[in-house]
Parts: C-alpha cells; structure tokens; sequence
C-alpha cells in the first residue's frame, strides 16, 4: 500500500533477516534520522520498538508526521539491493496503549514473547513498567479477546503486503486484495 492514513503512527516492517532492536534501529536512523533532525528536531521520534518475530519489526511514532516521513524515505528504498527493509505498511495497531496493550496480550499467550524496547519522553523504560502505567484495564481485555480468539486469524491487507497470505482452499475473494479487507479464515 502506498498510502498512509493521515493519523497513522505505527508501521510494519518486513525484514529480509533477521537482527537485533538495536541493528534494525541503527538501519532505520541511516534512512531517517537526517529527515526526523531537520524536519522535526528530534533524534528518536518513536516510543516502541518490537520485533516480534525474526524479520518482522513494530515502530510506533510520537507523531503521525514522524510516522509518514519515516513511510515516505523507506517506502522509496524498501526492497532494493543492500537494504534490509524489503517491505513497509500501516500497522493494525496505532499509538503506543494500543500497542503495549497487545504485547501485554501476547505474553498472557506464551512465555516465549520478546520485549520491546519502550521510550517516554526519549527515555528508555522497562516494557511492563510502560504497561502498567499505559494500558487500561479495558484496553488489555479488549486485546486479550483480539488476540485469543480461537480457531481464528484475522488476515488484512497488511498481511498479504507481508507475504503471509495462504491459499483459501482454493476459494478466491476478490475482496482479499482490496484495501482493508478483512477475512477470518478458520485454522
């Protein structure tokens, strides 16, 4: 998708490796940073970083500007020879709650979830410290339910962007590709 709601402060990013919070943060200020220092005058307009699997990484921004002026540089590069990034999207989740909220979801699902790296105001803070003073009771249920809703998987646009569409039994839907379809498929 080349375009980025207006209110956007999250994104994906589709790997080509696997690497670090702190590889992938370095890739992102060789792309951005300049931009992020003379348009914005910050170094580090995020304050989540996640890669929940191995080449797959969550940004969320302080602004939705920070957001598409991060979109617009590695949308340009993403895919080419030597860059790491091989795809960028509009994430499912927007802010930083919302966020927390569903890497709070995750951990009650298995042990084996990574921890993000969480900043306020620019400062480093334990991810759960952030979740206990972020994210609501009711956000965390709602996230919980969104996250554990059994037999099924929600596949949106974003998810084919990301190369994790499956064949559908040989069923098409011709709103599949279309943007924000929204399919349940039965696992």
């Amino acid at each position: 998708n080349l375009v980025l709601s207006a209110s956007a402060t999250a994104l994906l990013f589709k790997l080509s490796r696997k690497m670090t919070e702190g590889e992938f943060l370095e890739i992102l200020h060789s792309f951005c940073g300049p931009i992020w220092q003379m348009q914005l005058g910050v170094r580090k307009p995020y304050d989540f970083i996640h890669l929940p699997w191995s080449k797959l990484a969550v940004v969320n921004f302080t602004s939705p500007k920070a957001c598409g002026l991060c979109f617009e540089v590695l949308k340009l590069v993403a895919g080419r020879p030597g860059v790491c990034v091989t795809d960028v999207c509009e994430a499912v989740q927007q802010g930083l709650a919302p966020n927390l909220a569903h890497f709070c979801a995750k951990c009650q699902q298995s042990s084996k979830v990574s921890l993000p790296l969480v900043f306020i105001d620019g400062h480093s803070i334990p991810p759960l410290l952030a979740c206990q003073l972020l994210v609501s009771d009711s956000l965390l249920q709602q996230s919980i339910a969104e996250t554990s809703a059994p037999k099924q998987r929600r596949l949106e646009h974003k998810d084919v962007l990301l190369g994790r569409s499956r064949q559908l039994q040989g069923k098409t839907d011709a709103g599949l590709f279309g943007m924000g379809s929204t399919v349940l498929i039965e696992l």
